[in-house]
């Protein structure tokens, strides 16, 4: 009998990609219904770095994706000309790369994935800094005028909490700027958490790429003054 022939790399390569978003669109569905998910569902540190390994999250250099992060850097530009900048759930540094054309005094990215970091750092962009941290835990005394929480409040354990730590890392003056896509099952749960939060709302937008169909919600806020 003759064995079958071997599968292709590529086709293996498709099969485990699928096998991640499939666990992904999991968590996302447990997500979006209870408080917490399983340890043995929940994405950690090794899932994130064999999806950046593999190039999953390279979708978000697409064309479709840039009008969202467009809203991002000019609410940005806006608050604080040459901000210090904190990106909360930096991934491979698509918003460094495009917050580059605009500049900026100083930025720092966290993320949980240490090769999202290790692709952020090759971009050698002047004035950035990364750390490989998870933004459940991570904490600091800096100040900036901007932080940004770009699709990935979603992620967290307790949204609530790590906006009302963002917002306390910010300067007088500084603003948080929150973005959403809107199709996640989280992100209704996420704006009921943001709103929770007492803040001075500066502005905000929905961005809707018209070939994909998809949408963000982007907002900008200030902490109010007491």
């Amino acid at each position: 009998m003759t064995p079958p022939p071997p599968t292709p790399a590529h086709t293996w390569d498709k099969v485990l990609r699928s096998a991640r978003r499939a666990r992904s669109h999991l968590y996302w569905g447990l997500k979006s219904r209870f408080a917490s998910v399983p340890d043995g569902i929940r994405l950690n540190s090794s899932q994130w770095d064999a999806e950046y390994a593999a190039g999953d999250w390279e979708r978000l250099d697409a064309i479709t994706e840039v009008a969202h992060y467009m809203v991002i850097l000019g609410f940005l530009d806006y608050a604080v000309p040459r901000p210090k900048v904190l990106d909360i759930g930096c991934g491979h540094g698509r918003l460094t790369r495009l917050l580059a054309l605009f500049g900026f005094a100083d930025y720092l990215g966290i993320d949980i994935s240490a090769e999202a970091v290790r692709q952020a750092q090759s971009l050698a962009i002047p004035k950035t800094r990364f750390e490989v941290a998870d933004m459940n835990h991570w904490d600091t005394t800096e100040r900036f005028d901007v932080v940004v929480l770009n699709e990935s409040l979603y992620y967290s354990e307790n949204p609530r909490d790590l906006f009302e730590r963002a917002a306390s890392w910010l300067t007088g003056e500084g603003v948080v700027i929150v973005s959403t896509f809107r199709q996640s099952p989280g992100s209704r749960r996420i704006w009921s958490q943001v709103d929770a939060v007492p803040t001075k709302p500066l502005a905000a937008c929905s961005v809707t790429d018209d070939a994909t169909g998809h949408t963000w919600d982007v907002r900008v806020m200030r902490r109010p003054t007491w």
